[in-house]
């Protein structure tokens, strides 16, 4: 059953910045073009929230390793105005350093309220944070063909990553979800934003469905998904 979510929603889109080692284009590159490819963000893109959706807002977002090692993406967030370019995003202070990324805990990114899942890291104002999230099984999966239709139609509402932006201090918190999407030039990202749900909102988003819990398991090792944010990482 579809859960409504009576609240404002805004909305969020990213577009793909950095050329992955995957791409052919990455083997091309001379050393010099693929050291400066890899400083790059990994995409950027604009956020509104739910009391101002129009009001947008840019950000660019960097992969980083959070507790036990698990892979989380984050960046700064600026008003849309000052029309900041990349270089602008790389010098940006709002960059958090390795062991302040250490002390987060990705998993507990998602649409809940943030009481219930309490981080012990508190953002700096400004600041985006994104995990993806490992309910969707992605087309790149062993265990995606097996999916059923019933299956597949619930995997694909699934977004593919969760948001939180920390906004200024003393505004209320902001979660999110993106869904991959394919446009006329690529491949790229948009979704909607929202305040916290209660824990029984978020759990009725999230809990699969019984007809998905009818598909195959995967095998051991990483799942696709977390190999993509490994491959992301590198």
């Amino acid at each position: 059953m579809e859960i409504k979510i009576e609240q404002p929603t805004g909305n969020v889109r990213a577009n793909f910045v950095r050329v992955l080692p995957n791409d052919p284009r990455y083997q091309r590159m001379t050393g010099s073009e693929r050291a400066r490819n890899d400083r790059m963000p990994l995409f950027r893109g604009t956020i509104s929230s739910p009391d101002e959706p129009d009001v947008l807002h840019e950000y660019a977002i960097w992969p980083y390793l959070g507790k036990e090692g698990k892979v989380f993406f984050a960046g700064p967030v600026r008003l849309l105005s000052t029309r900041a370019g990349v270089e602008d995003h790389l010098e940006a202070a709002a960059r958090m350093s390795a062991e302040d990324a250490a002390k987060i805990d990705p998993d507990k990114v998602d649409p809940e309220a943030s009481e219930i899942y309490e981080n012990p890291y508190e953002l700096n104002p400004g600041t985006i944070i994104m995990r993806v999230n490992n309910a969707k099984i992605l087309k790149s999966d062993p265990a995606f063909p097996a999916l059923d239709e019933a299956a597949r139609e619930i995997n694909a509402n699934r977004p593919l990553y969760w948001l939180k932006w920390q906004r200024e201090a003393g505004e209320k918190e902001v979660r999110g979800s993106l869904w991959d999407r394919s446009g006329r030039y690529g491949p790229f990202l948009s979704g909607n934003t929202q305040y916290p749900l209660t824990r029984e909102e978020a759990q009725a988003l999230s809990k699969p469905d019984q007809a998905a819990s009818s598909s195959p398991k995967r095998g051991r090792g990483a799942k696709p998904e977390q190999q993509q944010a490994a491959d992301m990482s590198r």
